[in-house]
């Protein structure tokens, strides 16, 4: 019904161009180019995962933040997450060391706790970034398990750009300073960026 692609289209709209749903079937329509959208459904997950009726195998994600937000579109399942660092805005450097630990003892694995204690306030929203992609990708959320597992192995000293952890690959695409960009996927798959489109 539509040209395949084995790329994960990432759709980036201002955060007030319209209903989510509206959104969805613009990407899914320029993602896999073709005309007619009247055969494509949104639905939701009761945890509130969105995804798609449309006879073909189309996976989305959604996430917002800032002044964006981000449609993920793939043939295999996704999840995508962003991060303005903006709750960190102002702080001296000691009240961001403290309001990562406080927010990692929280939210965070072990792993990932000592991960955040050597690294600085980027490194702390490449995990949350990762994290919330992997819920997203799974469609459980963030709920009382978001500190039972890890998206960092024990002893990383960094993370690169692409690893894989629980199963899964996570990448972090480069989008505007003072944001975190990450897309969850079973496995490695080549990333097409589209920014600021406009319905």
């Amino acid at each position: 019904m539509f040209d395949k692609t084995d790329s994960i289209g990432l759709y980036v709209y201002p955060v007030n161009s319209g209903e989510t749903d509206i959104l969805i079937k613009a990407s899914i329509k320029k993602h896999f180019s073709f005309d007619d959208d009247t055969f494509v459904r949104i639905a939701k997950t009761p945890k509130g995962k969105p995804y798609v009726i449309a006879g073909e195998r189309i996976f989305v994600s959604v996430t917002h933040s800032g002044e964006y937000c981000i449609i993920a579109v793939s043939t295999e399942n996704v999840g995508v997450d962003l991060q303005i660092h903006d709750c960190l805005k102002n702080l001296t450097d000691v009240d961001v060391e403290k309001q990562l630990s406080k927010l990692s003892r929280r939210f965070f694995h072990q792993y990932e706790q000592s991960y955040i204690s050597k690294c600085t306030k980027e490194h702390f929203f490449d995990v949350l970034c990762a994290k919330e992609s992997y819920v997203k990708y799974t469609g459980e959320g963030i709920d009382d398990n978001f500190n039972v597992f890890s998206v960092v192995s024990p002893g990383i000293e960094k993370l690169s750009n692409m690893w894989c952890s629980n199963g899964v690959c996570f990448e972090k695409v480069n989008f505007l300073d003072n944001y975190t960009l990450c897309v969850c996927s079973e496995e490695k798959r080549e990333i097409k960026l589209l920014k600021f489109l406009h319905l």
